[in-house]
C-alpha cells in the first residue's frame, strides 16, 4: 500500500513539473516574441522615417537644380550672344553657390541611403528594388551636377527618371512595411514556432563573408562615382524594377 502512494505521488510530482515547465516554457516564448515584435515594430517605423526623409531630401534638392536650370537657360538664351564670358561666369558662380547650399542636405541624404542599406535584407525581391531605386535616386543627382558643369541646362529626361524611381521606392517601401507587419502578426500569434526559427537560424559562415566582401552589386551609390549597378530586371507586386547604369527599365514607363 505504501509503495502505491508513494508511486501515485511520484508521478503526481513529475506531472506537476512537466506543466510548470510548460507554462515556463511559453511565458519564456511569449516574452521574447514581445521582445522581438518590439523591435521589429521600430524597425518599421525607422524604415519608414527614413525612406520619407531620403524622398524628401532627394525632392527638395531636384527641386532646386530644375529651379536654378530655368534661371541659368534663360540668362545663356538672352545674353549669350552678347556677352558669353559674362554669362559663363554668371552661371558658374550660381552653380557654385547651389552646390555649396547644398552640401549639407546631400550628406544627410548619404547618412539616411547608408542607414536603409544595412537594414534591408538583399536576398527578397522588394527590398533590392528599393535598393535599386535609392541608389538610382542619387546617381541622378550626380548627373544634374554634371549637366550644370557642362552648361547643359534641358534635363527633363534625368527629372522624369527621377520621378519614376521615387515612385517605384514609395511603393517598395509599402510592399516591405506590409511585409513585416505580416511577420510581426504572425511571430505574435505563434510565439512557440518563432523560438523555434529563432533557434534553427544559422550565423553567417566564412564562405557567406567572403561572398559579401566581393559583391558590390548593392553597394551604397556615391556621389562622387557617377554611376550604380542595378539589379537585372523583376517584378514585385506588379512593380517593373530594373535596368543598367541607373536608367529605367523600359517597364517604368507606365508609372
Amino acid at each position: 500500500m505504501q509503495f502505491y502512494i508513494a508511486r501515485r505521488s511520484l508521478k503526481q510530482a513529475e506531472k506537476i513539473s512537466r506543466d510548470t515547465l510548460d507554462v515556463q516554457r511559453v511565458s519564456t516564448a511569449r516574452t521574447a516574441s514581445t521582445f522581438i515584435a518590439e523591435k521589429r515594430q521600430k524597425w518599421i517605423d525607422d524604415l519608414r522615417g527614413d525612406v520619407s526623409r531620403y524622398v524628401s531630401l532627394t525632392l527638395e534638392i531636384a527641386e532646386g537644380w530644375k529651379a536654378l536650370f530655368s534661371k541659368l537657360g534663360e540668362e545663356h538664351d538672352k545674353r549669350w550672344d552678347q556677352d558669353p564670358q559674362g554669362v559663363f561666369d554668371f552661371c558658374e558662380t550660381q552653380r557654385k553657390d547651389f552646390v555649396a547650399y547644398n552640401a549639407k542636405s546631400l550628406s544627410e541624404q548619404h547618412q539616411i541611403q547608408v542607414r536603409i542599406v544595412l537594414r534591408l535584407n538583399k536576398v527578397e525581391d522588394a527590398h533590392k528594388g528599393l535598393l535599386d531605386a535609392i541608389n538610382a535616386l542619387r546617381v541622378y543627382l550626380h548627373d544634374l551636377e554634371r549637366s550644370a558643369e557642362a552648361g547643359k541646362y534641358d534635363a527633363k529626361e534625368t527629372f522624369d527618371s527621377m520621378a519614376r524611381s521615387i515612385d517605384i521606392a514609395t511603393n517598395l517601401t509599402n510592399v516591405i512595411l506590409r511585409q513585416e507587419w505580416v511577420r510581426l502578426k504572425r511571430e505574435v500569434a505563434a510565439p512557440e514556432q518563432l523560438i523555434l526559427d529563432i533557434l534553427d537560424a544559422k550565423m553567417p559562415d566564412h564562405a557567406a563573408v567572403e561572398a559579401a566582401k566581393e559583391n558590390r552589386e548593392h553597394s551604397v551609390a556615391s556621389i562622387l562615382s557617377g554611376h550604380v549597378l542595378l539589379h537585372k530586371s523583376f517584378s514585385v507586386d506588379g512593380l517593373a524594377i530594373g535596368g543598367k547604369g541607373g536608367q529605367p527599365n523600359n517597364n517604368d514607363k507606365g508609372l
